[in-house]
């Protein structure tokens, strides 16, 4: 697994990732849980972002124009509303890791508000935010970043990994992109900027996540484009990959916490040496003989081939059986043995004794 006692390096391909990293420097600890970033990492948000600031900028200028404000003028509260969100109208792209790629939407109609007015507009926040609300969903057309990304996430869980996402962006917009993409179902958990009290680059989201899934952030791994994705995991002790994918610049995301540059997530697996693909699906052979567990099960975070859990039936010398690719399903220590055996049937992923290779 990755380890921050590897060399920092960015990968121009992904032909030699594996050379200097191996699963024993991850000192030990298992790798839970990937944390994905959405947009930018996930997604293609450059059309997206693009749209929203040509968009706000024709509202800034009508509202100008109304006002009776000088040309000159105008052109100077611009400027300023661009500066503020972190956009280059010279580049005609997003400041790398600025705030309109890496926070909130509340805050980046709060920081555009404090522009425009400080620059001598009549505007607030109120006004501001209707402008961005009938914008609607700008990221509804968003495209996935890598060719076949069902496959590729499908491929972590098979390994045990449990995939979260975290985003600045809203539920709504989030909820759209998963669907549209075709990884709802793969995603055990998200959070998005409208449900934490602080966003990125603070812990808490990342430290809500890893409650949500019962595992710890050092056994964590934060996938993301921006500082803030980067900031997140440091800040919280976890691991961190950047890619170039986004808006964030190799020197920056290694600066803030990347224990490596990536260009883009599809070359992740071939990082973490998880280069084995599932030899064949997992059959329902003996579901009755796990119905019944008499010990607790930690299951929340221990799915998969990887970290193999261990579910003992009653009466059978300490026989064990297997749980492998759970897809949307959540375990929580709390469950009664009843809904754990039941979840478990439902999916019918248990088989007594290890899966072994066809052939």
């Amino acid at each position: 697994m990755l380890s921050r006692n590897s060399d920092l390096y960015e990968a121009e391909n992904g032909e030699e990732l594996c050379e200097s990293l191996r699963p024993e420097q991850f000192n030990s600890h298992q790798l839970c849980q990937i944390v994905f970033d959405k947009d930018g990492t996930l997604g293609d948000c450059t059309s997206a972002l693009k749209e929203w600031c040509q968009r706000m900028t024709s509202k800034v200028g009508s509202k100008c124009s109304n006002a009776g404000i000088s040309t000159s003028q105008t052109e100077r509260i611009v400027s300023n509303f661009h500066k503020s969100i972190g956009w280059d109208a010279i580049l005609d792209d997003v400041v790398p890791s600025a705030p309109l790629s890496a926070a909130t939407w509340p805050e980046i109609v709060q920081l555009s508000a404090n522009s425009l007015s400080s620059s001598g507009l009549d505007v607030g926040v109120d006004e501001v935010s209707a402008w961005h609300q009938n914008l609607g969903d700008i990221h509804a057309e968003d495209k996935p970043l890598v060719d076949d990304l069902p496959r590729l996430l499908k491929h972590f869980k098979y390994h045990g990994i449990i995939i979260s996402v975290c985003t600045s962006d809203d539920r709504a917009s989030t909820n759209a992109c998963l669907r549209n993409w075709g990884i709802a179902h793969l995603v055990d958990y998200s959070l998005s900027g409208d449900e934490v009290t602080y966003s990125k680059p603070s812990p808490q989201p990342l430290l809500q996540l890893c409650q949500s899934a019962g595992v710890s952030p050092r056994d964590c791994l934060v996938v993301g484009d921006t500082t803030s994705d980067t900031g997140m995991a440091r800040a919280s002790g976890a691991r961190a990959v950047g890619v170039l994918t986004g808006s964030g610049k190799r020197e920056q995301l290694l600066e803030t916490g990347a224990d490596c540059v990536l260009p883009s997530m599809g070359h992740l697996k071939d990082l973490l040496l998880l280069s084995k693909e599932p030899s064949r699906p997992v059959k329902d052979l003996d579901v009755q003989a796990s119905l019944h567990v008499n010990t607790p099960c930690s299951v929340n975070c221990c799915y998969g081939k990887r970290r193999v859990t261990e579910l003992r039936p009653h009466g059978t010398g300490g026989e064990s059986a297997y749980c492998l690719e759970l897809d949307k399903v959540y375990f929580n220590n709390n469950e009664t043995n009843s809904n754990l055996a039941s979840t478990i049937c439902l999916v019918h992923v248990v088989r007594r004794g290890k899966p072994q290779p066809e052939g």
